[in-house]
């Protein structure tokens, strides 16, 4: 995920191609952690109903995945000295 783009899938039944996360998943966003031009980690999130992500949803994790992500830098400043 280089590309740091967070998405959503609004409903796993009937595709073929999507494969759930976990038994009882319909709809799951994935929010990458960002830090430096680099992604640190992914969050995801996962519902049993589908097309349970809008866009207030998405915005509110992209915030929450950037100040992860600083906090995680600070983390391994720390670490390393």
């Amino acid at each position: 995920m280089d590309n740091q783009l967070a998405f959503s899938i609004d409903n796993f039944d009937g595709s073929a191609e999507l494969h759930r996360p976990h038994d009882g998943t319909r709809s799951a966003m994935f929010v990458p952690v960002p830090h430096g031009g680099k992604t640190m980690g992914l969050i995801q999130l996962h519902a049993q109903r589908a097309a349970s992500f809008d866009e207030g949803a998405l915005e509110v994790a992209q915030t929450l995945a950037v100040q992860a992500g600083m906090a995680l830098a600070n983390a391994r400043r720390i670490q390393e000295e």
